[in-house]
């Protein structure tokens, strides 16, 4: 029962950081088989800690999509940490949805190499915003690598300008 609770703490947590994951990014943050995150996120959407939501991004099937309830944040959050605020998935855009997912496998793959403290555009963004400062151009991701450096880290699915960068 520990391990299960263990795997709960750390998908809520990483669903915080995220906003949102699918299956396949699931089964790789536990490092477990996709049967195993099926049941993990049937369990959490009975007790109303996640809710489903099925996504067409344009693929042969329909890609289902998780994202923490309030009472699944409350769960894992400390008492003096801050509630976040999420975006409804709904409201995103199929083609961002599938963009921020190949983000998050890039994530995992980095944070197997030592590179860790990951920050996602949309909290940057969103902190901006609260301080009623205007955004710039932020990437997708920025993070540490093991010498300590920061490091921005930009997906694109379709080759842009040098200009842009």
């Amino acid at each position: 029962m520990a391990i299960f609770n263990e795997r709960i703490n750390k998908v809520l947590r990483f669903l915080i950081e995220e906003n949102y994951s699918s299956l396949e990014n699931l089964s790789l943050l536990l490092d477990v088989p996709k049967q195993t995150v099926i049941r993990l996120t049937k369990h959490l959407c009975e007790k109303n800690y996640l809710v489903k939501l099925d996504v067409d991004v344009g693929l042969a099937r329909n890609i289902s999509v998780f994202q923490p309830t309030n009472t699944g944040i409350m769960f894992v959050i400390d008492v003096d940490e801050e509630l976040p605020e999420l975006r409804e998935v709904s409201k995103v855009n199929a083609t961002t949805i599938y963009h921020d997912l190949k983000l998050q496998q890039i994530r995992f793959k980095l944070e197997a190499q030592g590179y860790h403290s990951f920050q996602s555009s949309w909290h940057l963004t969103r902190l901006l915003r609260k301080r009623a400062e205007k955004a710039p151009k932020i990437p997708d991701y920025t993070c540490i690598n093991p010498d300590g450096h920061k490091v921005a880290i930009e997906y694109e699915r379709t080759i842009k300008t040098r200009k842009r960068y």
